[in-house]
Formats: C-alpha cells, structure tokens, sequence
C-alpha cells in the first residue's frame, strides 16, 4: 500500500471511530407508581411497573416525608427481571404524609424515577379522646361532671 493509501484508510477508520463511539443507543425506562394501598398506621403498600430495553441493576421504590423523593432517601428493592413489583414499606410513622415513586437503576448506571403518589399513614381507626370537667377542684360529697370526647 502506498503511503497515500495508508493514510486515507487511517482516515476513514478513526472517522468510524468516532462516530460509533458517538452514537450509543439511547436508554428507554419507562416507569409508573400506582396508588398506595393497605396503608395502616406504619406501612403501606406500593406497587410500579416498569418498561426498559436495557438491563436493570436496581428496581424499586423510594419515599420519604418531602415531596419528589430520590434513591438518597429511604428505598424499598424489587426483583430487577419484573416489568410489575410491589413494595412493603415498613416501619412508618403514624398520621404521617408520604411521598413515593417507582425508581430503577440501569447498569450504566443512570437512575430513572416513575410519577410521584402520596399517602397518610393513619391511626388504625382508634379515635383520639379528649376528657374535660366542669370544675378543677372538688370537695368531699360534691359532684362533677365530666365531658368525653371522641375525634
């Protein structure tokens, strides 16, 4: 081959080079969250699914008391091979507002989130009683009268 030859073949390969390095398939995650469900006074129950055409290192769901929750606050995994995943999140506070989202991490390692839902943890159903009297002090033989309250 002649100098010329050589040259333009190094041309043309650095040229593909660069441009199949430039040109990496474009990552498709999509996810959705679902209503919260089974909530009870410390945990709730989750539910997402998942779409993606690569592969998944991590799936799940992440929440926290602050809307827009991320992989930085508390996490609950899934089996990453599920296009459908619930999550038991555990360990609540009572009467408390939640903020969740389906999450999944590829193995490239870029992070994907689903929509946001919400939920309130609540009391179980026990109502909170509230006792008052119609006096502070009472003597011997007196009587008083109490007001029970139910919210």
């Amino acid at each position: 081959m002649t100098k010329t030859r050589i040259a333009l073949f190094l041309g043309i390969l650095t040229l593909f080079s660069a441009f199949a390095t430039g040109c990496k398939k474009k990552e498709t995650v999509k996810l959705y969250t679902d209503e919260a469900t089974q909530i009870t006074s410390n945990s709730a129950v989750v539910r997402g699914e998942v779409k993606s055409d690569v592969l998944l290192d991590e799936l799940g769901v992440c929440y926290g008391t602050s809307a827009n929750p991320t992989i930085n606050d508390k996490t609950k995994t899934a089996d990453s091979d599920l296009t459908s995943f619930k999550c038991q999140l555990n360990n609540l506070q009572e009467n408390q507002s939640y903020y969740a989202r389906a999450y999944a991490v590829t193995s490239r390692g870029n992070t994907y989130y689903g929509n946001e839902v919400s939920f309130e943890t609540n009391n179980e159903g026990w109502p909170t009683i509230s006792i008052s009297a119609d006096k502070t002090a009472i003597a011997n033989g007196e009587t008083v009268t109490l007001t029970v309250q139910a919210d």
